[in-house]
């Protein structure tokens, strides 16, 4: 159950609150895609203590705040989420993107996936849903080994949209 309603993401934020968000992302965010049930899920999530700064970020941007639940909460402080609504991610992530540097690939691959989601709604090809799939393993793979500095095995993507002409065939 939400500790803070959902609210929608405010547009037009200034520059400044846009790098501090994104600072605070670096630090104690996730931005990730899951798969469930053949559709691809993005997730922009900050885990943090600190209940006044997850209710200044929700004012200020949007979201919803949950409390959050760990297995060995004993004898450690309450944790809170603010989590961003799934259709506001890549919005969020390309006004973000300028300030970013350590999660900078995975809001790349955000953006890139809420285009593919958009273009192709629920009926996608097996060549976005292939692709939706690597641009999952590419951001499972940042999130784990993005900050050690090592190449990823995946390589530096183009876009599929200009690796190959999609047509629909009828």
């Amino acid at each position: 159950m939400p500790l803070r309603d959902r609210t929608p993401l405010r547009k037009g934020l200034p520059e400044t609150i846009l790098a501090y968000v994104a600072g605070v992302i670096e630090g104690d965010g996730s931005i990730s895609i899951c798969q469930n049930k053949g559709s691809y899920n993005l997730h922009l999530i900050i885990t943090n203590g600190n209940l006044r700064l997850l209710d200044w970020v929700h004012s200020t941007i949007g979201g919803v705040i949950q409390t959050k639940l760990t297995q060995h909460q004993m004898g450690s402080a309450q944790q809170y989420q603010w989590k961003l609504r799934q259709g506001d991610v890549g919005e969020f992530c390309a006004a973000i993107l300028p300030y970013l540097i350590g999660k900078r690939k995975q809001a790349e691959l955000a953006i890139e996936a809420t285009r593919l989601r958009r273009e192709w709604g629920k009926r996608k090809p097996a060549l976005i849903r292939r692709r939706l799939q690597e641009i999952a393993d590419e951001c499972s793979w940042c999130n784990k080994r993005g900050w050690r500095g090592e190449e990823s095995p995946y390589g530096d993507f183009t876009p599929i949209s200009e690796q190959v002409n999609l047509e629909l065939v009828s």
